[in-house]
C-alpha cells in the first residue's frame, strides 16, 4: 500500500510539471509551455522596416509562464503576452528575434525560440 501511494505521488508530481520527482531540478522542465514563431519564417527577406512577429503556444498552458521576453538582435526589446507583436523602424540588414517564456518573477522557462530574417528596404 505504501509503495502504491508513493507511486501515485510520483506520477502526480511528474504530471504537474515537478521534475524534482524525476531526480531533476525543480525548474519548469515538464510543465513549461513552448512557443513557436509562425512569422516571419527563418531566413525570410522582408521589404519593410516594420515586421510583425506572429507566434503560438505549442505545449502546456499559456499560464505556465506569465509572459514572454522578446529579444531583438540579442538585446531585450520588452515583454509580450499576445500575438502578433509589431516591430517598427528596423534598420536594413539581418535581424533575429527570440521569444523566451518567463514567470511572473522573470524566471526563464527554457532557452526560447529564435527566428532570423533580413530587412531590405528600398531607398
Amino acid at each position: 500500500m505504501t509503495v502504491l501511494i508513493a507511486l501515485l505521488v510520483f506520477l502526480f508530481s511528474a504530471q504537474m510539471g515537478d521534475s524534482s520527482a524525476l531526480g531533476g531540478s525543480p525548474e519548469y522542465t515538464l510543465g513549461a509551455s513552448q512557443v513557436e514563431i509562425l512569422s516571419p519564417r527563418e531566413d525570410a527577406v522582408i521589404a519593410s522596416s516594420t515586421v510583425q512577429i506572429v507566434f503560438r503556444f505549442l505545449k502546456g498552458r499559456k499560464d505556465s509562464g506569465e509572459h514572454l521576453h522578446l529579444l531583438l538582435d540579442g538585446e531585450k526589446w520588452g515583454t509580450v503576452k499576445s500575438s502578433p507583436v509589431t516591430l517598427k523602424n528596423l534598420s536594413p540588414g539581418p535581424h533575429s528575434v527570440t521569444l523566451q517564456m518567463s514567470t511572473r518573477d522573470h524566471v526563464l522557462l527554457g532557452d526560447g525560440t529564435t527566428v532570423r530574417f533580413v530587412v531590405e528596404t528600398s531607398k
